[in-house]
């Protein structure tokens, strides 16, 4: 009885593989025991499947109906090596289980004796000795000569970016950021790395806006601007808020006789002086009170420098009273400090004056500091942040 069954079902199996159904035939092979015959219908499953992962689970499925010292187990187990190398994306986009188990694929090739194929699977896992290895096997001496002439060449270019990466992470504690950005750009050129491109963007974000930085020095808010004109508003270089300021309401410069400039821009309240608007703009003495409208009033001052002059805001009452503006194109002189601020191609930078001591998150420094959002330093002592 049980030879009848195996018969009809063999002889169900041979009609599903000749209606193209080889997986449903080598079930019911398998069912009668007839393993040779589950493992050609299998084999033949593979051969025609439309991808590759469809193929490496056909011959993967054909393995098991063979014994060990099958012939057929080097055809399977090397069109499954064969499916996996081309189902890997790009040597870049492999995780290091993708990466591991393309190894173990070229591995297999080069088990059988496949070496050109297995080259591509170790050149995809990073296996430099294994695609050199496979390529003297194969006797193509053109081949291994250009790989290894490119592999001196990566490994060249793999020490360049680890020596920026290693002048990025000493600069940056010491407060030299733009040679930090400077080396994280050699590093980025040299590598396809998507980790050093992110390093990147997060230290550009961290810069504050060009030509300003927001700071507070012991408990005083103070705000540098290194360019001319400077707006004051709601709204501008230095944010002064009131229910009387404009967006943006008034703009201040320095003249060549060592006066302040001081420009209405069609502000809603008015700018100020003694209680009377200025009509378009006033050239003025240090020393003068300015109203941005009646609510909010600012005392302006002006810094000597040796090489220019500089302007000092100090907002009275509103909101912001006791905030410091410090504005000019040249060092100036940080309130409360032995210390200036510059502005480089915009950047601000942080200069210890007559010997103070400077620490950046605790860490003692001897260069300016490039500012950051969130810096953390410290100047004799005396804490300085910036705001984030």
């Amino acid at each position: 009885m049980l030879r009848r069954l195996f018969d009809a079902s063999y002889r169900k199996a041979r009609a599903l593989e000749a209606r193209g159904d080889y997986r449903g035939a080598a079930a019911l092979y398998a069912e009668g025991g007839a393993n040779d015959e589950a493992a050609d219908a299998l084999l033949f499953s593979g051969a025609h499947a439309s991808s590759a992962r469809e193929r490496a689970e056909a011959y993967a499925a054909a393995l098991r109906f063979m014994a060990p010292q099958d012939k057929r187990r080097a055809k399977a187990e090397s069109e499954i090596a064969r499916a996996v190398i081309a189902d890997a994306p790009g040597a870049s986009a492999l995780s290091s289980d993708e990466r591991a188990r393309v190894a173990e694929a070229a591995a297999k090739l080069e088990e059988h004796q496949l070496f050109q194929e297995a080259v591509r699977g170790y050149e995809l896992a990073s296996d430099s000795e294994g695609v050199a290895r496979c390529l003297t096997k194969a006797g193509d001496v053109e081949t291994l000569e250009a790989v290894l002439t490119r592999d001196v060449a990566e490994e060249g270019r793999e020490r360049d970016v680890q020596r920026a990466l290693r002048a990025y992470e000493e600069l940056m504690p010491l407060g030299a950021r733009l040679d930090a950005r400077a080396a994280l750009l050699r590093a980025r050129d040299a590598s396809a790395d998507p980790r050093i491109e992110e390093l990147l963007v997060r230290l550009d974000a961290r810069f504050p806006p060009a030509h300003c930085v927001d700071m507070r020095v012991g408990e005083k808010r103070v705000v540098c601007v290194g360019k001319w004109p400077v707006v004051l508003g709601r709204d501008a270089d230095v944010s002064i808020r009131g229910t009387s300021v404009s967006r943006q309401h008034c703009e201040l410069s320095l003249v060549g006789d060592g006066r302040i400039r001081i420009k209405d821009l069609a502000s809603r309240n008015g700018t100020l002086l003694a209680r009377v608007p200025i009509q378009s703009s006033l050239d003025v003495d240090s020393g003068v009170q300015l109203g941005l409208g009646d609510d909010v009033h600012a005392q302006l001052s002006l810094i000597p420098s040796a090489t220019s002059n500089a302007i000092q805001v100090e907002v009275l009452d509103g909101p912001d009273r006791a905030l410091v503006a410090l504005l000019g194109e040249e060092r100036m002189q940080l309130t409360g400090t032995r210390a200036s601020i510059e502005f480089v191609n915009g950047r601000a930078s942080l200069h210890a004056q007559d010997g103070a001591s400077l620490r950046l998150a605790g860490i003692v420094t001897t260069m300016p500091i490039v500012l950051l959002r969130g810096d953390s330093i410290e100047v004799d002592g005396v804490r300085v942040e910036v705001s984030a």
